[in-house]
């Protein structure tokens, strides 16, 4: 069977000093990295100073080398996100999680960053969490996922 394209899938687009050519939309639910990377090379040319964009992780192997717990985000703007932190059952209240956030603002403070974010929603039940490293509420969000709340927490750095 062959695949349908929309009007939104291709199109005609002709850009400052460019012919007009045929463009197409790609979806990815699984950006390639190298695709990532060039969003942020290019941002960061056209930022010069301001935005020097860069993803970061942090994992915390066994013996196996299987991780047990890792945190993942990235940074922006001179500030830091964590998009990601799990913490494998197992492992919960052993202050892994809190290592390596303390890597994190490591980290951010040693690329210049002036605070540290993180969002949690209020089923996950981290919130309290976030708040004894330092964190604040900064903003909440309603209407999430069955009715749940989001709350965008900032920690100076």
């Amino acid at each position: 069977m062959k695949e349908k394209k929309t009007e939104l899938d291709r199109f005609k687009h002709k850009a400052k000093g460019i012919k007009e050519a045929l463009v197409r939309i790609e979806e990815t639910l699984a950006p390639k990295s190298e695709d990532l990377d060039f969003l942020d090379q290019r941002l960061n040319e056209e930022f010069v100073g301001k935005r020097e964009a860069q993803s970061f992780g942090f994992f915390i192997r066994n013996g196996d080398g299987e991780i047990i717990a890792g945190c993942a985000g990235r940074m922006g703007f001179k500030s830091i996100y964590t998009g990601q932190l799990w913490v494998h059952p197992s492992y919960r209240k052993q202050n892994l999680g809190r290592k390596l956030m303390d890597k994190m603002h490591e980290l951010g403070r040693k690329f210049g960053c002036y605070f540290a974010t993180v969002g949690a929603l209020d089923f996950q039940g981290s919130r309290g969490f976030y708040e004894k490293l330092g964190y604040v509420v900064e903003y909440k969000g309603e209407g999430y996922v069955d009715n749940s709340t989001c709350f965008f927490l900032k920690k100076t750095l």
